[in-house]
């Protein structure tokens, strides 16, 4: 039985009370942002947006893994400003990623809003990487690719072998079916832990390009760092993960926030030049989401 409950299927909709047990994991967040003077601020006025009749969109709860994959600040705003409820949609592992495009990804997610805040974001990464990043014959790993939408679009823009590294079989199961579905012709993808696959001798070369995005902030530091040093040292990568104006690494509710000068800094140590940088949010929030694209030759 699913932490929420009997009858849990995709495409369900529920109302869950907003101290429900499902939400225990969040906790962590709160109270970091009680602990941090700006970013309580910042929560403020989030809080006082919410009070004035902004409506707090749905948390995504993955039924395969029997919790919820984001939604943490959501939650947390709308349970500082008194609800007693709020809204969840259920969906398999892979459902909720990805573009709008087609009745393709309509069969994996569980209503058009869902594919709206997907397209959404992936129009906010894309520019970075078209404009970043010079993909025309280039080797591609794309590390987390989920259900493989990065590694098809990677085609598209010119890749000539793309490798997606999934560690979920029903993401990984999907990805096969969209690459299939949409003809390509250069995308393959392995079934495993990206974090072991990248340190086989000879898998990635400094002629690769790596996409690593939306990833590294579920890892630990020691793992980030790892990783980090592995994929900095290829000719092309793109990035997009949690990030902090601090100083110092912060372990929030689960992720792992690294400073956002740390990341740059050993980019530009390992001898990329950073060719698109987008941070979301304003200079003075401290929890932030980072996208940057880098490479050894500099801009395009």
């Amino acid at each position: 039985m699913s932490i929420l409950g009997d009858n849990i299927h995709p495409g369900l909709r529920l109302t869950v009370p907003i101290d429900h047990e499902a939400f225990e994991a969040f906790q962590p967040y709160i109270d970091h942002l009680r602990r941090n003077e700006i970013g309580k601020a910042d929560f403020s006025r989030h809080v006082e947006a919410g009070q004035s009749g902004t409506v707090v969109r749905p948390l995504y709860f993955c039924i395969n893994r029997d919790r919820f994959e984001d939604g943490t600040h959501r939650w947390a705003v709308a349970k500082e400003r008194g609800d007693k409820t709020i809204e969840v949609i259920c969906g398999n592992g892979c459902d909720k990623v990805f573009s709008s495009r087609g009745p393709l990804w309509r069969k994996h997610a569980p209503n058009q809003r869902d594919f709206e805040w997907v397209k959404a974001c992936d129009n906010q990464k894309w520019p970075y990487i078209e404009h970043g990043l010079a993909l025309t014959g280039a080797q591609v790993v794309d590390i987390g690719t989920q259900m493989g939408f990065s590694a098809v679009r990677a085609e598209q823009f010119g890749a000539e072998l793309v490798w997606g590294l999934e560690l979920r079989k029903e993401a990984f199961d999907a990805a096969y079916e969209v690459a299939y579905a949409l003809g390509t012709k250069a995308v393959d993808f392995i079934e495993c832990d990206a974090r072991e696959q990248i340190r086989k001798p000879g898998f990635i070369t400094p002629e690769h390009t790596v996409f690593c995005m939306g990833l590294l902030h579920y890892w630990p530091e020691a793992t980030i760092k790892g990783v980090l040093s592995v994929i900095l040292g290829v000719d092309q990568v793109a990035i997009e993960c949690r990030t902090t104006t601090g100083s110092q690494w912060v372990d929030c509710g689960g992720q792992t926030i690294m400073p956002e000068e740390w990341l740059l800094d050993a980019i530009r140590a390992a001898g990329l030049v950073i060719t698109s940088h987008w941070t979301h949010g304003k200079p003075e929030i401290q929890h932030n989401r980072t996208m940057l694209t880098a490479r050894k030759g500099g801009p395009l």
